[in-house]
């Protein structure tokens, strides 16, 4: 192996830490910053009901108060550290195995290795996950919404396998979003890279946003319905099936009923999806560090 290639390697396997770092900061800002809009989304999934951006957040707000706009976003820093970090680590050894530092991997490489990625990251969580899920759609103001109380509930009602309901419905979905979403964005990016950048600079960030934002769009369109009635299978109270949730939401209101509380999640998504590329991008290039093509 040349110099080249064995500095590439090198400075990968040597700072395996940046990437985690970089993907948490990534995740912290853009959860934070869309908290009360994941709230309003995820009302919308478990409910199936049409929710008005800006009139929805006010009844939360008149109901609740104004800080109940993040409610669960506590716990959401909890699971959406280790999530995005051991995505975009996972991604990046993945690549290295599917041979990423010899040449340009094809677009069904990166969809495998950013499925691999979702599917591993995901599993890390997804107790917290469902935790999260069934704190952000309670109401009221009262001490019952503590992470304590709602954990004691789900396992006095479900026992402990209550804490992985829902899960296959949601790994498929996962499957489809990170798969598209990461393959999608960094497919664009070096697309634009090749056609605009006459040389190997710091990528800017017109380009990271564009990129981030495809992304996001790709792997919404692809993996909403799955999406969905995987949050509205966490939220129930009953045992239920994300394929019955599918076909009830379709009976109902056509293939519309399969996208309900979309234009929410494209609204959060959008700006979540894009600054977890910024952060992540920006920090990598602080600490010296970049995403292996």
């Amino acid at each position: 192996m040349d110099d080249k290639k064995d500095k590439e390697r090198l400075s990968i396997y040597e700072t395996w830490w940046k990437h985690l770092i970089a993907g948490s900061m990534g995740g912290i800002v853009s959860r934070s910053c869309t908290a009360p809009l994941d709230r309003l989304k995820v009302f919308a999934q478990v409910t199936g009901e049409f929710y008005h951006p800006v009139w929805g957040l006010v009844k939360i707000v008149k109901k609740d108060g104004f800080f109940s706009l993040w409610r669960g976003n506590g716990i959401n820093m909890m699971k959406i550290t280790p999530e995005t970090a051991s995505k975009f680590l996972i991604y990046e050894y993945a690549k290295l195995l599917m041979g990423a530092e010899h040449e340009s991997l094809t677009i069904w490489e990166r969809f495998i290795c950013a499925a691999c990625a979702g599917i591993f990251s995901q599993t890390l969580i997804y107790p917290i996950e469902v935790l999260k899920t069934r704190m952000v759609i309670r109401e009221g103001r009262n001490s019952v919404h503590s992470l304590k109380n709602v954990y004691k509930t789900l396992i006095r009602n479900k026992g402990h396998i209550g804490l992985f309901q829902g899960y296959f419905s949601t790994i498929v979905g996962i499957i489809l979003f990170t798969g598209t979403d990461l393959c999608t964005y960094e497919t664009t990016k070096i697309f634009l890279q090749d056609r605009i950048l006459e040389d190997e600079t710091e990528v800017p960030l017109p380009i990271i946003l564009t990129s981030g934002i495809f992304a996001c769009i790709t792997g919404q369109a692809v993996a909403y319905p799955l999406s969905m009635a995987s949050t509205a299978v966490q939220a129930s109270e009953t045992k239920v099936e994300a394929r019955d949730i599918l076909y009830k939401r379709f009976k109902q209101r056509g293939l519309y009923g399969w996208y309900r509380g979309s234009s929410m999640s494209y609204l959060k998504a959008l700006p979540a999806v894009s600054l977890t590329y910024l952060v992540y991008e920006v920090t990598l290039n602080q600490l010296g560090a970049h995403m292996t093509h």
